[in-house]
Parts: C-alpha cells; structure tokens; sequence
C-alpha cells in the first residue's frame, strides 16, 4: 500500500493456508483495500474463498468468459455446466 496501487491483482494469495488463516487474511487485506481506496482483484481455483468476499465474480473456460455478474446470481444459478456443484452433476460426494 505504499505507493497506492490501483488496483491490486492476487493471483491464488491463499491457497495453501489453513481456511481459519485464509478467512482472515482475506479480511485483513479487504479492509486495507477499503481504507485506501483501492480495486482487489482475486484469482482463485476456490469459488466458496473467492466470493465469500466478492461484490461480482467472472468465470473462465477455455480462455474465454462463461459468466459474470453478481456472486449470488454466478454461485446460485450458474449458467455454465463446470459451474454447478459437484452433486448437481452427479460427480462424487
């Protein structure tokens, strides 16, 4: 935050700590974003980490975007048959 990016891009910032730690590193840096006016961008594999904290959120395949648009909209109604919940699609439990 020293030189007041605009935005900041984290690509996978959390993925190998502890979900306690990743909860609340996430919040630490939301609120430091928050207080200095800065855009957080996440990319992430984990869609439950990613949007717990998200205003909107985009889906990527194949290169190309499947969806976006709010994270109650992506995460409950998706659009995009690899977006729906494992059992949703008959995958294993």
């Amino acid at each position: 935050m020293l030189h007041h990016p605009h935005p900041i891009i984290a690509d996978e910032p959390i993925t190998a700590l502890d979900v306690t730690i990743q909860g609340q590193l996430l919040h630490a840096v939301q609120q430091l974003c928050r207080s200095h006016d800065t855009a957080l961008s996440r990319i992430s594999h984990g869609l439950s980490v990613a949007t717990g904290r998200a205003e909107r959120a985009c889906i990527p395949y194949t290169r190309r975007t499947v969806e976006q648009g709010g994270v109650g909209a992506v995460t409950h109604r998706p659009r995009h048959p690899d977006d729906a919940p494992d059992d949703a699609q008959g995958g294993s439990p």
